[in-house]
Order: structure tokens, then C-alpha cells, then sequence
């Protein structure tokens, strides 16, 4: 729903596995840092979505990049298709 974009309320993201993670919607300051990531470092842009998206029990999932780029290939990407699509809502 767009007005979950606009409070920013958390998303939950089904995962492939099955499991469910929960992402922190993005706010106008992570879209303008997003696109300075993706111009500065856009092989990397799907690990820094999941290290600044991803939470577990309130607090952040990852400490860093580094840290993600160090995770299950697969798990990060879809976790951030995920999380991109996050970036869309309400466009139409």
C-alpha cells in the first residue's frame, strides 16, 4: 500500500527458501545515497541495498557491506530485488 511508503512501515520479503526477512522501506535520504552508490559503486549496489534495508529484531542485519558481499550470493539477490522494488512503490 502506498501509505506503507509514505510511514515507511516495514516490508516483509518472502525469500525463496521460504523464509521471510524484513526490510526498512526507503526514505527520500536513501533514494539521493542510492544513486550516488549506484553511480560511485553499482557492483556492489545490490549488497549496500541489503546492508542499509535488512533488519532482524529491529536492528540491522548487517554490519557492513563487506559483511554481505560475504553472504549466499543467491539469498542477497533476491533479497535485493526485493528491496529495489521497494524503491518503486507507488510509481504508477
Amino acid at each position: 500500500m502506498i501509505s506503507d511508503a509514505f510511514t515507511l512501515r516495514d516490508a516483509t520479503i518472502s525469500m525463496p527458501t521460504g523464509e521471510t526477512v524484513v526490510a526498512r522501506r526507503p526514505s527520500a535520504l536513501d533514494m539521493v545515497e542510492a544513486l550516488r552508490e549506484s553511480r560511485e559503486r553499482p557492483e556492489t549496489l545490490g549488497a549496500w541495498l541489503v546492508w542499509r534495508h535488512l533488519r532482524h529484531g529491529g536492528a540491522p542485519m548487517f554490519a557492513t557491506v563487506e559483511e554481505v558481499l560475504r553472504s549466499d550470493g543467491r539469498a542477497v539477490a533476491s533479497a535485493s530485488e526485493a528491496i529495489q522494488k521497494l524503491y518503486e512503490e507507488g510509481r504508477d
